[in-house]
C-alpha cells in the first residue's frame, strides 16, 4: 500500500506559545499505531509558515485542519484556498469549535469533508487504517462505522455518527510529536511562566479534563472524564525536555494540576530524586478551594521540586458572581485564603479575573477591582479579561437564549474583547454587544 502523506495545519494564534497538544498526540499516536506507512508533517501559521505553500511543496493526499473558536473562519478560509489548488485532496477538521458545533461547521464551511468530534487520536486512527482504500480514496461505507466521525455522504447530506468512547488510559498515548514543530519559535526564551524572566521553555499536559464544570468553561466537551498520566509518564517527558531540548522551565497546562494531591507529591519526589528540580523551573493551575492549611506541606515540597508560581481563576470579586461562575463551592473567602496560604510557603500567585458575565452587574464589577487593588502586594501577576460565551458552555446558552448571539453566526468577529454581553448593564459605560438579526 502505498505511503500516506498528511499535512496537519495550525490556523494562526495570534502570537501564541503555546505548543497545539491536539497536534502533536495525534502525530505521536499515528506514528506510533497506524498499521499504514504515513509522512506527516505540519504547517503551522503561529511559527510563520505558508500553509498553501507547504501544500504545494508537500503535496499530501489529507490535510488535517485543527481550530478554536478564534481560529475556525481563518481555517474555513485555509480549507478553501485548498481545495482551489486540488479539489480531490480530503480536508478533516478538528478541534474544540468543530466538536461544540459539528451542523453548523460543516453547513458554514464547505469545503470541510470530514470533521472529527471529541479526542482525535483513535477516530484518525481508524480512519485512516480502514476508511482509504490502496489509492488513498475514502471508503463510504466504512465511514459510518467510526465513532467519532461526521462526514458529507450523498448529496451533501451530513451524517454524525455516534460519539467515541474518552481514551481512558492515556499513558498508552505517546508524548506529543514535537519533532512535528518549529522548536526555535516554541522553544525560544520567553515568558511562558508568566511574571517571570524569560526562560527557554516549554508546556506540558500531564491530565485530560476537569473533575469541576464551570460556566465558562468547555473542558469537559473535549475530554469528558478526568484522567491523568502516571508519575513516571510525566518524569520521562520531563526528562527529555531537560536532557534533549535544554528546556529549562515548564509550565503544566492541566486545567486543574492539583486535582489529585496524592500524584502531585510522588511527581515532587521524583522530581527531586532525579535531580530535575535543579535544572527547571514549573508552574500550574488550580483552584482556590484546593489550598487550605491541610496542604501546606505540599506546598513546601512543590517549592523544593522546582515550582515557582501557582495560578488561579479567582474570576471574581463578588461572591455572587463566583458562585454562578464556578458554583457554590467557590468563594472570596476561600480565594484570599489561597492567596495567603500560597504567599507564606514561598510560592507566587498569578491571578486570572475576568468582569462582563451575563448577569454581573456594575457593583459586582467594582468588587473585583477592589479584590484586586487590596492584593496587589500579594498577587505577583494578574490578568482581566472580558467574559466570553464560547460554544459549548452555558454561558453560550444563556446568551442565545437572552438574543445575544445569532443563530446563523459564522463567527467573523467572534473574539472580540472590547464588548460585554450583558442583561444587566446598560449601554453606557460599558458597550452592549448587537449580533442580532436586524
Amino acid at each position: 500500500m502505498n505511503k500516506l502523506k498528511i499535512l496537519l495545519v495550525i490556523p494562526d494564534k495570534g502570537g501564541h506559545q503555546y505548543l497545539s497538544f491536539g497536534v502533536g498526540y495525534l502525530s505521536s499516536y499515528l506514528k506510533k499505531y497506524s498499521k499504514r506507512k504515513l509522512e506527516i508533517k505540519l504547517a503551522d501559521k503561529n511559527a510563520g509558515d505558508n500553509v498553501l505553500k507547504k501544500f504545494a511543496e508537500d503535496k499530501p493526499d489529507i490535510v488535517g485542519i485543527t481550530a478554536t473558536t478564534p481560529q475556525i473562519k481563518q481555517a474555513g478560509e485555509i480549507a478553501k484556498e485548498i481545495k482551489k489548488a486540488n479539489s480531490r485532496v480530503i480536508i478533516i477538521i478538528g478541534g474544540i469549535h468543530f466538536s461544540t458545533l459539528p451542523l453548523q461547521t460543516f453547513e458554514n464551511f464547505p469545503a470541510f469533508d470530514l470533521g472529527i468530534v471529541g479526542e482525535g487520536e483513535e477516530t484518525m486512527l481508524e480512519l485512516i487504517d480502514s476508511g482509504f482504500d490502496k489509492n488513498q480514496k475514502l471508503i463510504k461505507d466504512k465511514l459510518r462505522q467510526i465513532n467519532g466521525l461526521v462526514f458529507r455522504d450523498k448529496f451533501d447530506k451530513i451524517v454524525v455518527n455516534s460519539p467515541r468512547d474518552p481514551i481512558f488510559d492515556i499513558d498508552k498515548i505517546p508524548p506529543p510529536d514535537r519533532s512535528l514543530f518549529n522548536l526555535k519559535y516554541y522553544l525560544a526564551p520567553r515568558q511562558l511562566i508568566r511574571g517571570f524572566s524569560a526562560k527557554r521553555s516549554t508546556s506540558v499536559l500531564s491530565s485530560r479534563g476537569c473533575p469541576f464544570q464551570c460556566k465558562f468553561c468547555a473542558s469537559n466537551l473535549m475530554a469528558k472524564k478526568y484522567r491523568v498520566h502516571s508519575v513516571s509518564y510525566i518524569l520521562k517527558e520531563v526528562k527529555d525536555l531537560i536532557e534533549k531540548y535544554k528546556v529549562e522551565a515548564i509550565y503544566f497546562h492541566d486545567d486543574l494540576f492539583l486535582a489529585n494531591k496524592k500524584r502531585v507529591l510522588k511527581f515532587c519526589d521524583a522530581m527531586i530524586e532525579a535531580g530535575y528540580n535543579k535544572k527547571a523551573i514549573w508552574c500550574c493551575q488550580t483552584r482556590a478551594e484546593l489550598i487550605n492549611e491541610n496542604v501546606n506541606s505540599l506546598l513546601e515540597k512543590m517549592k523544593e521540586a522546582g515550582c515557582r508560581q501557582l495560578e488561579f481563576g479567582f474570576e471574581s470579586g463578588s461572591d455572587r458572581v463566583l458562585k454562578f461562575l464556578k458554583g457554590q463551592s467557590a468563594s472570596v473567602e476561600k480565594n484570599q485564603r489561597a492567596i495567603d496560604i500560597v504567599i507564606k510557603s514561598g510560592l507566587q500567585v498569578f491571578g486570572n479575573f475576568m468582569i462582563g458575565s451575563i448577569t454581573e452587574t456594575k457593583k459586582e464589577i467594582e468588587l473585583t477591582k477592589k479584590f484586586i487593588e487590596k492584593n496587589l502586594d500579594k498577587i505577583n501577576f494578574f490578568q482581566t479579561y472580558l467574559t466570553v460565551p464560547y460554544p459549548g458552555t452555558i454561558i453560550w446558552e444563556m446568551c442565545k437564549k437572552a438574543g445575544l448571539l445569532k443563530d446563523d453566526e459564522k463567527f467573523e468577529n467572534f473574539f472580540c474583547l472590547t464588548v460585554i454581553m450583558s442583561v444587566v448593564l446598560s449601554v453606557t459605560p460599558f458597550q452592549k454587544i448587537f449580533w442580532k438579526k436586524k
